[in-house]
């Protein structure tokens, strides 16, 4: 690379390839690989992952030595000759050299898409199309902005989100202006990035960070689908925090003001997921990622440093029977007593105190569950977000197995 980078009309030491002295026969399967040529990188990934498939190592193919053997193999397309016939070399990175040691693996020309394909193959294009729609040779401003912040690569909702809004799958390139300075992919990027990091980006929908968008972005939603995503926007806007003053003008309101008819609910799958993500987000977040009943408050870092966590949102009454995505209809409780409590082994009452079923009390599989009964619901300090009174009572009569 050095020498390149003194004289870029050398050729490169093809050579290496079959000299054993400098490589080796890869263990993972036996691959036969092709010189051909690749639109971009998305295509070259695809060929890759085709050809270890082809010779059945369905794993990550990631052994030492081998992205520096394709790299040289396919050098002509990561690093081609220009109108000149001279060869300009990127960073060491990209190319070559030490690209592990200096902890920049997404970096690597060849080995980032091929990670991000085997990631997010099962939905092709839809998620990569605007990530690795530059040549081999080149980074492309979508990864230099998506692809240097873990947390978005960590997001499948964001990747295909960026993708509604700034690719024409019809052309196979991004949009005119999406280098945009004011709503480009690079404020875009920032301000995913910059979401409360309470916010679990590895499952939220595509959808849901669209409709977080701030207003200047509308000029590309209109672009994607303006009229239901509009529609999406303004629902989840009685979602938020803070709540609408008619949510907690009183202690308790009547069920039937926390119920709606099911042929009410939302009509589309897009706009019943975002009630549903932004419904999640607010129950865990206002009880510190901690579940109500049992304590219990576990966490887990993902690959890209996003905070996995393993208590969930409950609807006390359930949205099958038409609760709403209301903060007063919902706490947080672990995924073993979410489950008791949907199946009516556990139920509250006017004080917000814990009862248990009588299969709870009486059934020694159940003794962990039954060492809650008499135990006080651990609420937010605001009132006004304490689950409603009336809630309970409605999963207390139709529900609850006293």
């Amino acid at each position: 690379m050095n020498a390149l980078r003194d004289d870029g009309r050398i050729e490169p030491p093809q050579h290496l390839l079959t000299d054993k002295r400098f490589s080796s026969e890869l263990s993972l399967a036996l691959v036969t690989v092709e010189p051909l040529e690749f639109k971009n990188r998305y295509e070259f990934a695809r060929y890759l992952d085709s050809i270890f498939n082809e010779s059945g190592f369905a794993a990550n193919a990631d052994e030492f030595g081998m992205w520096e053997w394709l790299t040289l193999y396919f050098f002509d397309l990561v690093c081609p000759l220009n109108r000149d016939g001279i060869r300009r070399p990127g960073a060491d990175a990209r190319h070559l050299v030490n690209y592990r040691a200096k902890g920049l693996n997404h970096r690597h020309l060849l080995r980032g898409p091929y990670i991000l394909y085997r990631q997010y193959a099962h939905h092709g294009a839809e998620a990569l199309g605007l990530l690795l729609n530059a040549p081999l040779s080149e980074y492309g401003l979508a990864a230099t902005h998506i692809g240097e912040r873990p947390r978005l690569l960590d997001s499948r909702g964001a990747l295909i989100a960026a993708n509604r809004l700034y690719f024409d799958e019809s052309t196979g390139r991004p949009k005119s202006g999406y280098t945009d300075d004011e709503t480009g992919v690079r404020i875009f990027s920032r301000f995913v990035n910059n979401l409360d990091p309470n916010y679990d980006l590895t499952s939220i929908s595509p959808d849901t960070i669209i409709a977080l968008l701030p207003d200047e972005f509308n000029v590309w939603i209109a672009q994607e689908d303006g009229a239901e995503l509009t529609e999406i926007r303004d629902a989840i806007s009685e979602l938020r925090l803070p709540k609408p003053a008619t949510e907690s003008a009183l202690p308790s309101d009547p069920a039937s003001n926390l119920l709606e008819r099911l042929d009410e609910r939302p009509t589309t799958l897009r706009l019943s997921r975002v009630r549903s993500d932004v419904f999640r987000h607010q129950i865990r977040n206002i009880y510190g990622f901690k579940c109500a009943v049992s304590g219990l408050q576990l966490a887990h870092k993902s690959l890209g440093g996003n905070d996995l966590f393993e208590v969930q949102a409950a609807h006390i009454i359930p949205v099958s029977k038409g609760g709403k995505d209301l903060i007063r209809n919902g706490f947080a409780l672990n995924r073993t007593v979410h489950w008791a409590f949907d199946n009516g082994m556990l139920w509250i009452d006017d004080d917000y105190m814990v009862n248990a079923s009588n299969e709870v009390l009486h059934d020694p599989r159940n003794t962990w569950l039954a060492k809650f009964d008499g135990s006080r619901l651990d609420l937010p300090q605001d009132p006004d977000l304490h689950p409603d009174i009336e809630a309970f009572n409605w999963h207390l009569d139709n529900i609850a197995r006293r």
